[in-house]
């Protein structure tokens, strides 16, 4: 399977964990459980292998918009990279997850924050975060 393709389907008490929809086509999709050390993939990478006759190769170059809906998902340590599209994407309602459409300049800031801090401030921060 090179570009699997999910649509008007939910995964319903899923239990999705170390997942790799790579490069997939999702379209209509409901998440309702947990999702988990999952990578969502904008476009499928080939490095010098030729999908097999009858696969469209523009596809396989194409990022398709995510329609899924997490809102009833717990998600936790999910990535989404190779420009996966989340303009259309409903996130978890626990208040935890937030969509940055600027990382660079968040990063920006978060560096530029953490650089006024204290000692007992950076001594912290870094407990707090060792314990997540």
């Amino acid at each position: 399977m090179h570009y699997p393709e999910f649509q008007d389907c939910e995964f319903n008490n899923c239990n999705l964990k170390r997942s790799d929809f790579g490069g997939a086509a999702i379209d209509n999709v409901k998440f309702i459980g947990t999702v988990s050390d999952t990578w969502f993939r904008g476009k499928y990478r080939i490095s010098g292998i030729l999908p097999p006759p009858g696969i469209d190769y523009k596809r396989l170059g194409k990022v398709n918009p995510m329609h899924a809906d997490f809102s009833e998902a717990t998600v936790s340590y999910t990535v989404f990279t190779n420009g996966c599209d989340l303009s259309n994407i409903i996130m978890p309602t626990d208040g935890n997850h937030y969509l940055i459409n600027n990382i660079k300049g968040m990063k920006e800031f978060t560096d530029r924050f953490c650089a006024d801090l204290n000692v007992k401030e950076k001594l912290f921060a870094r407990i707090i975060s060792a314990r997540e």
